[in-house]
């Protein structure tokens, strides 16, 4: 597993396994901002968070799986949760499948709703004889890292991990920013070396949101970095392997667009996947395709146009199908969607193909 920059901090919380006929984790008055990843056994994994009347103490983490390509989902496999009554949340699930071929459950946890520092955790998780096999959970790093970690394999076999410590308060000033950790992977030896703060984006105060920053690699030494900010997409670019970034740049190409989490990253064939609201609120979810390391994004369909839709995490199987995770409506329908497609759908904008599945409600 990832090494530690500390292992002295104690979680504070539990993990929690097969909880789905407990009361206390299958009632909820809201639930989303989730995560989707597959493992090398082609079991499909759903992770995120809940608890409480809203964002704040007392959210914890949930994990559901599928079997069958994400036709049938179990819920609450794995529960992170604090102790009751505590200031703790644990929240921001990310999962990745890692070049070990591990599949990794990343969280946040803070007191409050943000005590000027947070935590990113993580764990190695694995579905097994219908439960779930954990790690101890370890603490890696200051901040919240709600995106997937971005594996170059042919720029020194390096892991980045794009981690926000977030600008509101009581964060101090000196200690925030968007920052780019790194991490090498021994492939002779299978494991992976101390992570280390490596870079620094360079987002402007002003226009900073809750970051949620996507890195993924162009061409060679080449990486970008989209940021949340506070009134749309950013955009900051590397030309030397993350070391140094440019100050981001407001992202026009699709007209105005809300503040909100959205989906980057390159796929199994090298062309790029978009995901985002294309509207000024979170309605409209699109998914893009470039085939130009993002110069232009030719290629659309609509998934979802129905209101409040947000939060969307994708990911690919060993075929190249894409299967993608969002929420909606997160105090009333309380969806947790799932949708699979092939990049020849966005090409030819063949929306019957689209396979649909409620994971949660």
């Amino acid at each position: 597993m990832l090494n530690l920059i500390t292992n002295s901090e104690q979680l504070q919380g539990k993990v929690l396994l097969n909880q789905n006929n407990e009361v206390d984790y299958s009632m909820r008055s809201w639930q989303g901002c989730p995560s989707f990843a597959i493992d090398k056994n082609n079991v499909f994994y759903a992770a995120w968070y809940s608890g409480g009347k809203g964002e704040g103490p007392g959210n914890y983490v949930t994990l559901s799986v599928s079997t069958d390509e994400g036709k049938t989902w179990m819920s609450n496999k794995l529960i992170v949760a604090p102790t009751l009554s505590s200031p703790i949340r644990f929240f921001d699930p990310a999962l990745w499948r890692g070049p070990d071929d591990n599949l990794y459950l990343f969280w946040t946890k803070s007191k409050n709703n943000w005590d000027g520092v947070g935590g990113v955790w993580g764990s190695v998780i694995n579905y097994q004889a219908d439960t779930i096999a954990y790690s101890s959970p370890k603490r890696l790093a200051d901040g919240d890292m709600l995106n997937k970690p971005v594996y170059s394999n042919n720029f020194f076999s390096t892991v980045y991990l794009p981690i926000a410590v977030w600008i509101y308060k009581p964060t101090p000033p000196a200690n925030t920013g968007i920052f780019v950790y790194s991490v090498k992977f021994d492939t002779t030896a299978n494991g992976y070396g101390q992570i280390n703060k490596y870079a620094n984006i360079p987002m402007p105060a002003s226009l900073r949101s809750y970051d949620e920053p996507q890195i993924f690699q162009t061409a060679g030494k080449n990486f970008s970095a989209y940021i949340r900010g506070i009134d749309g997409i950013y955009v900051s670019n590397s030309t030397d392997a993350c070391n140094n970034w440019s100050v981001p740049e407001k992202l026009t190409t699709f007209g105005t667009l809300t503040s909100s989490r959205f989906h980057v990253s390159k796929l199994q064939s090298g062309n790029l996947l978009f995901i985002l609201n294309n509207s000024s609120s979170r309605t409209n979810m699109v998914a893009y395709l470039s085939k130009d390391n993002g110069a232009t994004w030719p290629y659309q369909i609509q998934l979802d146009n129905r209101a409040n839709t947000s939060y969307p995490d994708a990911d690919q199987d060993k075929d190249g199908t894409i299967h993608i995770v969002y929420d909606r409506d997160r105090y009333h329908a309380k969806e947790i969607d799932f949708v699979s497609l092939n990049e020849a759908d966005i090409i030819d904008k063949n929306s019957t193909n689209i396979k649909r599945v409620v994971i949660s409600n």
